[in-house]
C-alpha cells in the first residue's frame, strides 16, 4: 500500500514538473516571438538612418533587408516551435536539434551583451532592458531544452555521448566568443562650427597606414551641434584619431603652402603646438579606457 502511494505521488510530481516545463517552453517562445515582431520596427524606433550620411543612404536598403529577414526568421521559428510543442515533448529528434539551435541563438545574444555592451548613451535604459530580456528568454528556453535532451538521451541510452558533445561545444563557443576583444569606444567631439560642413573622422591603427592615409575605419558626421557624441567598434589596441570639418564641402582637408590645415581639425592626444606622428598622437583603447574627447580648432 505504501509503495503504491509513493508511486502515485511520484507520478503526480512528474506530471506537475512536465506541465511546468511546458509552460516555461511556451512563455520563452512567446517572448521570442514578441521580440521578433518588435524587431521589424527597430530601425525606425531608434532612427538608425540618422547616423548615415547622405552619400551612403544606399546602405538603408541593406539594413532593411538584414533586419527584415532576421525578424522574420526569429518570429517564424518561434511560432513553429510553439506549433510543434507536442511533437518536441514526445521526443522528435529533428525538432529537438532545431530547438537546440534556437537556444544557442539566445545564448549568443546574451553573450554579446556582455562582450560588446549596448552603449549607455544617450539613453541608459535600453542597454539594460535588452540585456535582462535576452537573459530571461534564454533561461526560459534553456531549462526545457535540458529536460528534453536528458529525456531523449535516457530513452536512447546515449547520455554519456551527449554530455561529452555538449561540453566540447560549450568550450568551443565560449572560446570563440571571448577571443574577439572588441571595444565600443565613445568619441566626444567639441568646438564644432554648427552647420558649417561635415565632420570627417578617420581612425588609424598603425604608423604605416597613418602615413599612407589608410584609416582602419572612417565615417562622416553632420555638424548639427557644437558638441557631438558618437560610438565605434574596434579591437583593443593603439589608435590615432584624426578629424576635420569640411567647410567648403570638397571632401578633402585643405592646407596652405606649408601643409598647415586651413580648416578646423582635431587630433587624439593633442595638447597644442606642432602635431607629431602616430606614436606621439596615439591613444590606448580597451575595456577601461574607451572614451575620448577631441576638440576641433585651427592649428
Amino acid at each position: 500500500m505504501l509503495e503504491a502511494n509513493a508511486i502515485i505521488r511520484f507520478a503526480k510530481y512528474a506530471i506537475m514538473m512536465g506541465d511546468l516545463l511546458k509552460a516555461l517552453y511556451s512563455v520563452g517562445l512567446i517572448l521570442s516571438t514578441v521580440v521578433g515582431i518588435w524587431h521589424f520596427s527597430v530601425p525606425y524606433l531608434y532612427q538608425w538612418y540618422l547616423y548615415i550620411p547622405d552619400e551612403y543612404k544606399v546602405l538603408n536598403v541593406g539594413i532593411n533587408y538584414i533586419n527584415f529577414f532576421f525578424s522574420l526568421l526569429l518570429t517564424g521559428y518561434s511560432l513553429l516551435f510553439l506549433f510543434f510543442k507536442r511533437k518536441i515533448f514526445s521526443g522528435n529528434k529533428e525538432l529537438l536539434i532545431m530547438y537546440g539551435f534556437m537556444v544557442f541563438l539566445w545564448f549568443c545574444r546574451v553573450a554579446i551583451t556582455f562582450i560588446d555592451p549596448w552603449p549607455l548613451e544617450p539613453v541608459v535604459w535600453p542597454a539594460y532592458a535588452q540585456q535582462i530580456a535576452s537573459f530571461i528568454i534564454f533561461i526560459l528556453q534553456l531549462i526545457p531544452f535540458f529536460y528534453l535532451l536528458h529525456t531523449f538521451a535516457r530513452r536512447h541510452k546515449i547520455m554519456n555521448k551527449i554530455t561529452v558533445t555538449l561540453a566540447i561545444m560549450a568550450l568551443v563557443c565560449i572560446g570563440n566568443l571571448f577571443a574577439d576583444n572588441n571595444v565600443t569606444a565613445t568619441l566626444d567631439i567639441t568646438g564644432i562650427n554648427i552647420n558649417d560642413g561635415k565632420i570627417y573622422v578617420k581612425i588609424y591603427s598603425n604608423e604605416k597606414d597613418y602615413k599612407k592615409d589608410i584609416p582602419y575605419i572612417s565615417f562622416v558626421l553632420e555638424s548639427v551641434s557644437k558638441n557631438i557624441t558618437c560610438s565605434f567598434d574596434v579591437p583593443e589596441g593603439e589608435y590615432l584619431i584624426a578629424l576635420f570639418q569640411d567647410t567648403n564641402n570638397n571632401g578633402v582637408l585643405d592646407t596652405n603652402f606649408f601643409n598647415v590645415p586651413k580648416e578646423p581639425v582635431g587630433l587624439s592626444n593633442y595638447n597644442g603646438g606642432i602635431p607629431g606622428g602616430f606614436n606621439k598622437q596615439k591613444i590606448q583603447l580597451n575595456a577601461i579606457a574607451k572614451r575620448i574627447t577631441i576638440n576641433m580648432g585651427r592649428i
